[in-house]
């Protein structure tokens, strides 16, 4: 299991990506968003089952005050718990994009449907 790497570049939203390689991002057909908070638990467990299946992630702790607009973002769904993850096709804005599919809490019937949707496998 890979330990995550802490990315902070100025202007941009403090993120948390995986270690994984940059073949396995780019085999990934679409984007995975995780909304998250410190000290969350059922973060944590997302992260535990993205890692355990080698799907990659990009993390952004909506609790940083630079990340406003990703709370709101995930308000406008409607979200009012982390974590919220938002499916989006690869380019697209997280922001502005409509997602492919979005859910909020620990959901591995919805990581096991991703990693079915990346082997090949019907969802």
């Amino acid at each position: 299991m890979t330990t995550p790497t802490i990315n902070q570049v100025e202007a941009k939203p403090v993120t948390m990506t995986t270690t994984a390689t940059a073949d396995a991002k780019a085999a990934q057909p679409f984007t995975i968003t995780v909304y998250s908070k410190p000290s969350c638990v059922q973060c944590n467990a997302t992260y535990r089952a993205l890692d355990k299946i080698g799907l990659c992630y990009d993390v952004i702790d909506i609790t940083a005050k630079e990340n406003l607009a990703h709370l709101e973002r995930a308000k406008s769904e409607g979200y009012l718990q982390a974590p919220v993850v938002f499916i989006n096709a690869v380019g697209d804005d997280i922001l502005a994009a409509e997602p492919l599919d979005h859910w909020s809490g620990f959901r591995p019937d919805k990581i096991r449907e991703l990693a079915e949707r990346l082997n090949g496998l019907p969802a």
